[in-house]
């Protein structure tokens, strides 16, 4: 078994779960997936184990490093386990192992008189049962995070190789990805934008309704498609607004593919570009693209 996050609220659930209850305090040691001593009394908590803790209302106690003593009689339980229930024994499979170790529990460790508690452990559970509080009906939900995922031009975040849309208005921000068992969830600044089912396969795209009903729209599209060729300069929004006059509706499609060009040939090539094309009064892409192939480009004829 790893020790990531996953793992370790995994283990608690079934602690949880086996005991039918919940302690209202529980110590640990100094681990990164729970919590840890950074500095003279300041405690730092893993967000995740803190919000897993909150949900199922015990208090987490990060003893300080040297302080073991503070734990409960039973510091050395894997001295025992690896001695006595797994000691010359070998295992078909996890399951194999899991029958075992369940068995070993439930007729030799749990029934016998413990050294140090002078009694059975199963009839001192009974005994400080009523200290456990209740179980609750809904669990924790367990994700796994991926921070730091640009929103790209196309206003989707790449996870896995499939990409998953969020407004327009948030391209160029830095998302945070939450990765549960049949959902995807897409937070910025704290604040959860999008969520998706989670696709299954390679290379496949989630575009929401709404996401895609904000690009179609004039104004998110102008928004978007102009924040983004801007970084060509000057000459760009003036370009910009060229070809919004020229060509309509198209004017997205043939920015798109300027952007490309910038990506392919650098944008100092591309401004100069298009600084080219409008003192001949040409606004579209072709144009753009024959220029810096070095090709003559077809002049916009002004009637008289």
């Amino acid at each position: 078994m790893d020790q990531t996050i996953e793992s370790v609220l995994e283990l608690h659930e079934q602690a949880f779960k086996k005991l039918d209850g919940i302690p209202e305090t529980i110590t640990y040691d100094n681990m990164t997936t729970v919590g840890k001593h950074v500095g003279p009394g300041e405690i730092w908590i893993n967000p995740k184990f803190k919000a897993f803790a909150k949900k199922y209302g015990f208090k987490v106690i990060i003893l300080p490093p040297g302080k073991k003593d503070r734990h409960g009689l039973v510091e050395r339980p894997f001295h025992y386990i690896e001695n006595n229930c797994l000691k010359g024994r070998e295992f078909l499979d996890f399951e194999h192992l899991r029958s075992h170790g369940q068995l070993w529990l439930d007729n030799k460790a749990n029934v016998r008189v413990h050294g140090s508690l002078r009694e059975r452990p199963v009839d001192r559970l009974e005994k400080e049962r009523h200290f456990l509080e209740k179980h609750p009906d809904n669990k924790f939900e367990m994700y796994k995070e991926i921070n730091n995922r640009l929103i790209h031009r196309d206003f989707c975040v790449i996870v896995d190789t499939n990409r998953y849309s969020v407004h327009p208005d948030l391209v160029g921000k830095k998302a945070n990805i939450r990765i549960y068992k049949e959902r995807l969830e897409i937070w910025v600044d704290n604040k959860q934008e999008a969520i998706h089912v989670l696709l299954e396969g390679k290379y496949g795209k989630a575009v929401l309704v709404e996401h895609d009903a904000a690009y179609r729209g004039t104004n998110y599209q102008s928004v978007l498609l102009k924040k983004a060729i801007l970084r060509l300069g000057e000459p760009a929004e003036s370009y910009f607004t060229g070809l919004k006059r020229e060509r309509g509706k198209a004017a997205g499609y043939h920015l798109q593919r300027i952007l490309k060009m910038a990506d392919r040939y650098g944008s100092d090539v591309v401004s100069g570009a298009i600084s080219h094309a409008m003192r001949h009064g040409v606004y579209n892409a072709d144009a753009i693209e024959r220029i810096i192939s070095g090709k003559n480009i077809k002049k916009r004829r002004i009637n008289p």
